[in-house]
């Protein structure tokens, strides 16, 4: 049976061409060297925010196969995952029906790292788009910055989770060998 999308792979050196397009109008160097709120500030600032955008926008690499996807459902906040692909290290929560939900930083996250499709009403949601739906300022979301940090950690190797004050942390335990023995629910 033959694919009915037709697929055009990049030679290795197209595919490092076409990245360092798309990374290096970012890398503008370690001091800025302008004064503050002038027309020359503006019109950097605006340039920098186009080619963002444009980042953002960016076909991204990559094949189904290899990523989770899951479906946005705005009532919870939360992505319900229909296809998991991979590990997801430890992004998600598992309810009592064995279905597994991620926060939307945790989806953003994983977005960005290319491991993730999001549906929203049927349609995919593009890395822009996750932004703008996910950092919405809602209570409990996180903001901006506060996505900077966990994304930040978590591509140094930090492992997050959201504090649960229902946890009880077992104090009487000096050598905690596994995460069962540092807490209790």
């Amino acid at each position: 049976m033959q694919n009915s999308r037709k697929c055009q792979l990049l030679e290795a050196v197209d595919l490092v061409r076409k990245s360092n397009e798309i990374v290096s109008p970012l890398c503008t160097g370690p001091k800025k060297n302008f004064p503050d709120r002038t027309d020359h500030e503006k019109a950097i600032l605006k340039d920098f925010h186009d080619k963002l955008r444009d980042i953002l926008c960016s076909e991204r690499v990559g094949t189904e196969n290899i990523r989770s996807i899951g479906d946005y459902n705005n009532s919870i906040g939360k992505i319900h995952l229909r296809k998991i692909s991979g590990s997801l290290q430890s992004f998600g929560q598992t309810n009592e029906m064995n279905e597994t939900f991620l926060e939307t930083y945790e989806a953003l996250y994983l977005l960005e790292m290319n491991r993730l499709i999001v549906y929203y009403n049927s349609v995919v949601v593009s890395l822009e788009q996750a932004y703008e739906i996910f950092l919405s300022n809602k209570e409990g979301d996180l903001s901006l910055e506060e996505y900077f940090v966990f994304s930040t950690l978590n591509k140094v190797g930090y492992i997050l989770k959201k504090f649960n004050p229902n946890t009880i942390y077992n104090q009487e335990k000096d050598n905690a060998e596994t995460p069962e023995d540092c807490t209790k629910e």
